[in-house]
This record gives C-alpha cells, structure tokens and sequence, in this order.
C-alpha cells in the first residue's frame, strides 16, 4: 500500500518535470513518431506492392477448370433413342425367314445384317459409361506482343516507387523544418517574456522610487501616475507574450505528438558559424537535392513511359495458348494436349488508339511545362531565403549597438533623476529603449537561425 503511494508520487513528479531536449533531438523525435512520415512510408509499402503486381505481368497466366455433372442414368447408344436391342432381334426374324425361303442370296443378306446388329449392339456396350462426367482442363497463356505494354507498366510502377520515397524525403524535410521553426520560436517566445519580465521589475522599482519622491515632495503627483501607467502598459505586454510562449510550446508538443500540456524545455543552440557558400552555389544544390524537383522529373519520365505503352493500341495482339484436357465418366475420352497461337487486332475503333496517344503526348509537354514552372519557384524560394538570412544578420548587428546605446542612456537618465535633473518620462522612455532593443536583439538572433534552416531548406538539406 505505502509502496503504491509513493510510487503515485513519484510518477506525479516526474510528470511534472519538463521535458528537456535540443533542438535535433526533438528533430530526431519528431520523425520517429510523426503521423505524415508514417503515412508516407507506408505509401512506399503500397508502391512496393504494385510493383511487384505489375512485375507478374511478365510470366504466362495459368488456369485450372474443372466440370462435374451428374445424369439420370449412364448415358449411351441406346440414351439418345437408338433401340439397339430390338434391331438385333429384328434383323435375327429377317434371317431365320431367308433360310426358310432358302434363297442363297436372302440368307447372305440376313447373315450380314445379323452380323451387322450384333457389331452394333457390341459397340454399344463399348460406349456405355457411368452415370456422371468430369472434365478437368489446365490453360497456359504466354502473352508475346504484349509485353511491351507490360515492361511498360513495370517501369510505371518502379518511377511510383522512386516518386514516393522523394514524398517521404520531403515530408522529412519539411517536418525537420517546422520543428526547428518551432523549438526556435519558442526559445525566442521565453526571451520575450524574460526581458518583459525584467523590464516590468526594473519599472516596478522605478514606481516605488517614485512614490518616495512623492512622498517628500520632491516630484508631482503626476510623475508617479505616468509610472504607473507604464508599469501597467508592460505588464499587458508581459502577459500577451506569456500566453505567446504557451501557443508556441503547445504548437511543438503536437509537432511532437506528445500527450497535451507536456512541458518542454528546448535548450538553447550553440552559434555556429555558417558555411561560406555563394549565393550561385546554393542555387545549383537546390536545383540537384530539391526532392520537388527530382519528383517532377520522375513524373516527365512516367508520362514519357505512358506515351510508350499508348503504341500498344497499333500493335496486334499475340498470344501463345498451351492447353491440356482430362476428361472421365460418360464419354472416356483420352487426355488431349493443344497447343496454338492466338491473334487478336482490333483494326478499327474510330481513332480510339490515336487519341490515347496524343493524350500521352500532351502529358509529357505539360510535365515539362510544370518543371520549368517549378525551377522558377525553388530559384525564388532560395533567394528569398538568401535575403532573410542578410536581413537577420544585418538586424543584429544594429541591434547590438542600439542595445549598447539604450543602456548607456538609460544609467544617465537614472544618474539624472537621482538628483532632479531628469523626469519619470525622461527615465521611463529611456527603459522602454532598452527593453526594446534587448527584445529586437534577442529576435535577430532567433530569426538567424530560423533563417538559416529556411535556407538550408530551400537548399534541399533535411
């Protein structure tokens, strides 16, 4: 029972902990469990599957039929209305008659007639049979001139195959992309909210300097209610940037797919140095690692293949036909083996064929079209990566100094005040100044790096 307690306890605490991981690890989380790359990689099972199905076009198509039936009874001679019995006896009273008349030639007639009867009588005996049929039959068909169409739907199928891994690579990519964006929103959300915080304690001591001013008489009432008001302005601004960092936490747990409310900690990124790549150089590796652009060209190679296999509506069909038969019962047929040759050609569909090729053909101009369209958009994309990652850099650097000047400024305007050379706006817009440039400063850092992984993005790196 004590046991149960604490480990109850122990449970509620460590529930409690934060979830403490960098930025590749919740990366690396990420892709493990995520519900779209593990769609996608089932998808690729899917591909393989038809792959393999369309690969059994090759070989020849086997058939089993087998047919039972059951009579009435045994079927012979007789069953189709044949009285084979009566006809001997007839033809046995035609021959006692000839050699009572005593012709030679009457008796050599009935002799052969007789003969004749008995012969029948016995060969029906040879065809009578049981009462049921079954007849089993094996069928080969080797299709010959439609193999061409077939290799063509294998190729099909393998370009699939290859297009859906690009999918799953580009649905890792951009996974990768929005959980770094997310894990560096988020640190940058918490420094918001930090140097709010920090802004509202320093305006906060700044109220109750005031207040004792006020209090002695050394400055008005209205300096104090200024203050206030600005100590207030802040607090609104700290609690919106607090409900910020809890939306940019709760977008990373889902990222995550972590249960709902899980506290996490990302900690924050070591300032590594980027490579020194051209603009000209990113260019052509996003034109070869881009998976969008290597997806496209598959799908000009698959319309190209379906184009292809469109020529199988002027080629005859020709298939070769191995057959064997068994059959037992009422008619005791020997096995039989047949073997042939089969051509179908449908010489005239009213341009059915012809149509279906031009189809082809226009998409294939128009998968080349989208490419084209496609290598503009990455190009931008790039650019436009380019100059975020200038800008971010840029911002910093100005940053920097405004937050060196704002805090210099701010120690005099204090300096200032402490001895009723300087007043509460004076002071309180000197510390707005500096809150701000702390906060752009802490963003220009953040939107580097998110600049970065754009970049790297665009770029076609996961």
């Amino acid at each position: 029972m004590g046991g149960t307690f604490l480990l109850a306890l122990l449970s509620g605490w460590l529930a409690s902990e934060p979830l403490v991981l960098e930025i590749e690890q919740a990366v690396e989380m990420a892709l493990g469990k995520n519900t779209a790359v593990v769609m996608a990689r089932q998808a690729i099972d899917e591909a393989e599957s038809a792959r393999k199905q369309a690969r059994a076009g090759f070989g020849p198509r086997l058939q089993f039929q087998m047919r039972a039936m059951k009579f009435n009874e045994p079927p012979g001679l007789a069953a189709g209305g044949m009285d084979t019995t009566g006809m001997v006896d007839q033809l046995r009273q035609v021959d006692e008659l000839a050699r009572a008349q005593g012709s030679v030639v009457d008796q050599a007639l009935s002799g052969a007639l007789l003969g004749f009867g008995q012969s029948l009588a016995g060969l029906s005996d040879m065809f009578a049979a049981n009462d049921y049929d079954v007849t089993v039959t094996v069928t080969a068909a080797q299709p010959l001139s439609q193999l061409w169409a077939v290799y063509q739907a294998y190729r099909l199928s393998e370009l699939e195959l290859d297009i859906r891994r690009l999918a799953l690579e580009k649905a890792r990519s951009e996974l990768a992309f929005q959980v770094r964006q997310a894990c560096l929103q988020l640190l940058s959300a918490r420094a918001v909210q930090e140097a709010l915080a920090g802004a509202v304690d320093t305006v906060r001591a700044h109220v109750q300097r005031a207040q004792h001013f006020v209090e002695v008489g050394l400055i008005g009432k209205n300096d104090l209610l200024q203050a206030e008001a600005r100590l207030a302005e802040l607090e609104g601004n700290l609690s919106a940037a607090r409900h910020g960092a809890q939306l940019a936490e709760a977008r990373l747990v889902m990222l995550l797919e972590l249960p709902y409310g899980t506290a996490i900690d990302v900690k924050e990124p070591a300032m590594e140095e980027a490579a020194a790549l051209s603009y000209q150089d990113l260019l052509a590796r996003a034109f070869s690692a881009r998976p969008e652009l290597r997806e496209i060209e598959l799908r000009i190679e698959q319309a190209e293949r379906g184009e292809k296999a469109a020529w199988q509506g002027f080629i005859p069909g020709l298939t070769l036909i191995g057959q064997y038969q068994h059959n037992e019962g009422s008619l005791m047929l020997p096995p039989a083996w047949t073997v042939g040759v089969m051509v179908d050609f449908t010489f005239w569909e009213w341009g059915a064929s012809y149509y279906q090729l031009e189809q082809a053909r226009s998409r294939v101009r128009r998968a080349r079209l989208a490419l084209e369209q496609l290598r503009r958009g990455v190009e931008l994309e790039v650019q436009a990566a380019w100059l975020k990652l200038s800008q971010a850099r840029e911002q910093m650097r100005v940053a920097g100094s405004a937050l060196e000047s704002a805090r210099e400024q701010l120690r005099l305007e204090r300096e200032r005040y402490e001895v009723q050379q300087s007043t509460t706006t004076e002071v309180l817009d000197a510390q707005s100044r500096l809150t701000q440039a702390t906060l752009q400063l802490k963003n220009a850092g953040y939107e580097e790096l998110i600049a970065r992984a754009a970049l790297k993005r665009a770029a076609g790196e996961i």
